[in-house]
């Protein structure tokens, strides 16, 4: 009895995470297509960072490349999703018991916007998911080197949040030097291994470039984020909680780590990136609060189905979403406008396979992958993500191209706010130097001419 409720608590986890990361939002305007596209990339044999920019080291897209031995299917790739999810809900069950299905209910409320994205695939995931499994290494006082394998790949996750995970390890520096050094050669252990891979590759330069050095211009050009908002007060009060249990000594240890993962959110204090400390906080609440109750599964799945359910029906007029399907995008949500605008582009894709075409839009990841195209360093077009002053050496390559034409959306630039990431000073400068010469659907081709 106790097996079969098991699997049915599984196989909820498992077609939750797949329904919700299929049906809750659009994958061409979520961060889910470019976590996909780096995989995708790495699978057509492009080297990461010499190829096509990331701002993050490879284990993530190495991890999910494995759905891409089997098929390039992104529902092949949000079922692998949905069995890391299932996977991180084992763990944290064996952390906290049966009241972490709570977060289940979290989730979902409130929809859109808060902590659902959480769940889609993706280096932040990865990372909750291996911080996850640190906690529970720690708590099983697990062998050291393992653990401070886990803390490099934390490090190659996430460079910027998995460094400090290395910090709460610097207490035994002074009480057990023996367990400290174990970690420290734990981690030197997979350094070895990406610096091994980052030299046969020829990417080493390019990888401290998009991933060090460009840090700078991530945090100088995406300051405007920072500027006090509810999302920033929030995370505020969550640190400010856990500074207060620091100094009570309680858990120190593992309060240090929650401390830690708040780094998530800098310097981005948005709903999706404060939300992903919110999901961690949780573990927190969970950790001193004690619900036993046998029923408290059934509980959590049946009011997550039901709150899902009755909110989407709300969102599409309690109609059934529209889905279409594209190559290696065979059941995607989107709109019949959208579906229009995508196939007009690749219809002028088709038709002009020798042209030098060059994508400055959010859907680039999304037009290469459904035309089978390699990802270039234009594709993802976010300030920060081009290394150390990534714009300029960006417009100095648009420059050196030969007759270019480049695909732009002014609808979508309308629909730019202030706090976004997408790089505006790229598209005014293809505008007012280039002739528009026509236009495909919402979409417009400027040429540069000779």
């Amino acid at each position: 009895m106790k097996k079969v409720c098991n699997g049915s608590k599984y196989l909820f986890l498992f077609l939750f995470c797949f329904i919700a990361c299929t049906f809750t939002y659009s994958i061409i305007t979520s961060d889910a297509i470019w976590n996909f596209g780096f995989s995708y990339a790495i699978a057509r044999g492009e080297v990461p960072y010499v190829d096509f920019n990331m701002v993050v080291p490879p284990f993530s897209p190495f991890v999910y490349l494995i759905p891409f031995l089997f098929s390039n299917s992104y529902i092949v790739y949000l079922l692998f999703q949905s069995v890391l999810f299932v996977i991180l809900f084992y763990f944290l069950e064996k952390l906290f018991g049966n009241r972490v299905y709570l977060l289940l209910i979290l989730l979902v409320f409130p929809l859109p916007s808060f902590l659902i994205p959480i769940i889609f695939p993706g280096y932040n995931f990865l990372l909750i998911l291996l911080f996850t499994l640190l906690l529970y290494l720690e708590k099983k006082k697990c062998n050291d080197y393992i653990i401070g394998i886990l803390l490099g790949l934390c490090i190659f996750t996430k460079q910027s949040v998995g460094v400090f995970f290395v910090l709460p390890s610097l207490y035994y520096l002074f009480k057990d030097r023996k367990k400290f050094l174990k970690r420290l050669l734990g981690i030197f252990g997979v350094c070895l291994v990406f610096l091994g891979y980052f030299l046969l590759s020829g990417s080493f330069f390019d990888f401290f470039n998009c991933c060090v050095l460009g840090m700078f211009d991530f945090q100088n050009k995406n300051q405007s984020s920072f500027f006090p908002n509810f999302y920033f007060w929030l995370w505020l009060i969550l640190v400010f909680i856990l500074i207060y249990f620091l100094i009570k000594k309680e858990h120190k240890l593992f309060t240090s780590y929650l401390l830690c993962f708040s780094t998530i959110s800098y310097p981005l204090f948005d709903h999706y990136h404060v939300g992903l400390f919110f999901f961690v906080f949780c573990y927190l609440i969970f950790s001193r609060v004690s619900i036993s109750r046998r029923w408290i599964t059934g509980f959590c799945f049946s009011l997550t189905f039901i709150i899902y359910f009755v909110f989407m029906m709300i969102c599409h007029h309690f109609e059934m979403p529209y889905i279409a399907s594209f190559p290696n995008f065979e059941m995607i949500k989107i709109s019949r406008k959208e579906e229009e605008n995508i196939i007009s582009i690749s219809n002028y894709l088709k038709q002009n396979k020798n042209k030098n075409i060059i994508f400055l839009t959010n859907n680039a990841y999304f037009f290469k992958i459904i035309n089978n195209l390699d990802i270039t360093y234009y594709d993802l077009l976010n300030y920060g993500n081009h290394g150390y002053h990534g714009t300029e050496k960006l417009l100095e390559s648009l420059k050196q191209e030969k007759n270019a034409y480049f695909i732009l959306s002014s609808f979508e630039y309308q629909m730019v706010d202030s706090d976004s990431q997408f790089n505006m000073d790229i598209i005014r400068y293809v505008i007012e130097n280039y002739p528009l010469v026509e236009k495909e659907g919402e979409y417009e081709i400027y040429q540069k001419v000779e």
